[in-house]
């Protein structure tokens, strides 16, 4: 589904219109792969263009048919990026290597919406995160020589620093930024991904919460379990437990003399 963010709107709804279209900007996550360890320059992990690292946006072109304008929905050209809701960036940062570069980017102009995320025409970087303490494989060294490097690009791109020893979290950035596509657009958007999707938050909380009631249950039943084979194996072995008494201590657990002495 192509969807147009121009400067301006008209009075029709976003959706109504044979291209839907919004204001501004949207927020995707994305991964970057950098020429050098010096994170001078990067680009996408496989084949592309470099993106810019001046603060200027990159704009997308199809290398493969220049007949058109990037991104196609017939293509696979345009500039990449995930929806922020459905990449883990926490599994990310635990396998961060050291020409690895993970952030935000802020797009703009034609965009090609998916499931999993967006191409865009237009497209920019606004936020870099910093590694966490085991990320690089857990070489201390590789982090402290990343992190100016990183925080050197950020200062190029006009970008912030997000993350791991930093004063904004990536949640936090996140909650601060919420120019994102929401589940419910990118359905509106492209109704058949729905199967695709991962159950939105809330859905998510409730599922654990109906899964943490289920185990309490299960929990309870155990219990409930024990104590019934306990009863039964009581019910079961008592003669035998009352014989035993009776013939090591003479005791009468069913007290069958009244308090009168033994006959014997």
């Amino acid at each position: 589904m192509t969807l147009s963010l121009p400067d301006r709107l008209t009075r029709r709804g976003p959706y109504s219109a044979d291209v839907p279209y919004m204001a501004g900007s949207i927020i995707g996550y994305r991964e970057w792969r950098s020429k050098d360890l010096w994170l001078s320059r990067i680009g996408p992990f496989s084949v592309g263009p470099e993106w810019n690292s001046d603060g200027t946006p990159t704009r997308a072109s199809c290398r493969s048919d220049w007949s058109h304008h990037a991104p196609d929905p017939e293509c696979e050209c345009g500039l990449y990026a995930y929806h922020p809701w459905i990449s883990s960036t926490d599994a990310d940062l635990r396998w961060f290597h050291a020409r690895a570069v993970y952030g935000f980017i802020e797009a703009w102009g034609r965009i090609e919406v998916h499931a999993q995320g967006f191409r865009a025409e237009y497209a920019r970087p606004v936020a870099f995160i910093q590694p966490s303490p085991d990320g690089l494989g857990g070489d201390q060294k590789q982090i402290e020589l990343y992190r100016p490097r990183l925080a050197r690009l950020a200062r190029e791109c006009g970008a912030e620093l997000i993350g791991p020893g930093e004063e904004t979290s990536v949640e936090d950035w996140l909650e601060e930024n919420p120019r994102q596509l929401t589940q419910d657009a990118v359905i509106r958007l492209v109704p058949r991904v729905r199967k695709h999707l991962p159950p939105s938050p809330a859905r998510q909380a409730a599922r654990r919460a109906l899964e943490a009631t289920g185990e309490v249950f299960m929990v309870i039943r155990e219990l409930l379990l024990a104590v019934y084979a306990i009863a039964l194996m009581l019910f079961i072995f008592w003669p035998i437990i009352m014989i035993v008494l009776y013939l090591l201590f003479g005791l009468d657990p069913l007290n069958r003399h009244d308090g009168k002495p033994d006959p014997r």
